[in-house]
């Protein structure tokens, strides 16, 4: 899939969530928020993220919560997007992304290191997660990064009648997705890998040219 190959985030989410089944069972188990999120949950993904992306010799800098030498500002999002942020981000006056990469391979029509970044949601809240990909749509468009991506992970309850409620929620957000972000191909785990673990990351539709395929 052509998508896939072009996700920076996408083979390192597979990685990670691949070695770690047994964390994750014992993730689960933890009671979740009203949200849906299982507390402390994004840290640990975050965590484990940037210590893969340190292990590749690709990668000169890592960040997390922030970007490298640019700020952005909500005010900016909104104006360019024609959109207000509904969630909690919207409120505050700048954005950071959840993590940002410095790879060592430079862009030759800058000279610049490429940058990739990604926001990283692990709750089932609709409005975080369209207001996400709203502000990883703005930084594409404003080349905030050279390639922003958007990654949900959902550890499904164990209780049965709460695990089916959390996969509809799950189900019906992808689909409202797909439905308005039509500039993203998302990327979806396969059901058949396992009953609880479910995972997307949220590509965007651009010529390949335009970004570079480091991983």
């Amino acid at each position: 899939m052509k998508a896939e190959s072009n996700s920076w985030l996408w083979p390192h989410f597979k990685s990670i969530l691949g070695q770690h089944e047994q964390t994750l069972s014992s993730w689960r188990k933890q009671v979740p928020t009203q949200g849906g999120r299982v507390k402390n949950f994004e840290n640990w993904l975050l965590v484990e993220l940037v210590h893969t992306l340190l292990n590749s010799p690709d990668v000169e800098r890592v960040r997390t919560n922030g970007h490298f030498d640019k700020k952005v500002n909500v005010s900016d999002v909104e104006r360019l997007l024609g959109e207000k942020l509904q969630s909690r981000k919207g409120k505050g006056n700048t954005l950071s992304a959840d993590i940002s990469v410095m790879y060592h391979e430079k862009d030759p029509a800058t000279g610049k290191n490429i940058v990739k970044s990604a926001e990283i949601k692990t709750g089932l809240s609709l409005i975080e997660i369209m207001d996400d990909l709203l502000i990883v749509k703005y930084y594409n468009d404003a080349r905030i990064a050279d390639q922003a991506e958007f990654g949900w992970v959902v550890l499904l309850p164990e209780n049965e009648e709460k695990r089916v409620s959390s996969r509809k929620t799950y189900e019906r957000i992808t689909k409202a997705i797909e439905a308005k972000h039509t500039n993203f191909t998302l990327l979806k785990s396969d059901n058949k890998d396992s009953d609880w673990l479910l995972f997307c990351v949220a590509v965007p539709n651009v010529d390949a040219s335009h970004h570079k395929n480091s991983k």
